[in-house]
């Protein structure tokens, strides 16, 4: 089973920040719950510059937080709403919903 975050790299970063980590695991989570509202909001309004803004965000922020898979998506989703595609993206965000559970589920074990 794969964690879905490069454990290495996050534990250099918690070994960095430490008492820091936590609460940056918490915020990352919560700012990525909203995110993904938001882009929901983004598609259903075929709105593809806010669409594109937001999910530029959030690869950012899921490269921060070592978890490289959820970035991945977010490069799909972002090449395509850039290629005028959105109505291409799936418009209930399957893949980046099931894998930022997966992302969230890994990060708070790690902090356990």
């Amino acid at each position: 089973m794969t964690s879905h975050i490069n454990r290495d790299a996050l534990s250099e970063m918690a070994n960095i920040l430490e008492d820091d980590f936590p609460g940056m695991v918490k915020a990352f989570i919560g700012n990525t719950t909203k995110l993904i509202q938001q882009l929901s909001v983004h598609l259903l309004k075929n709105d593809a510059a806010s669409f594109i803004l937001t999910i530029h965000s959030l690869k950012g922020s899921s490269r921060n937080m070592c978890a490289d898979d959820l970035a991945d998506i977010c490069i799909r989703y972002e090449t395509l709403a850039k290629s005028k595609t959105l109505e291409s993206i799936d418009s209930e965000l399957t893949a980046l919903i099931k894998e930022f559970e997966c992302v969230k589920a890994s990060l708070l074990s790690f902090l356990v």
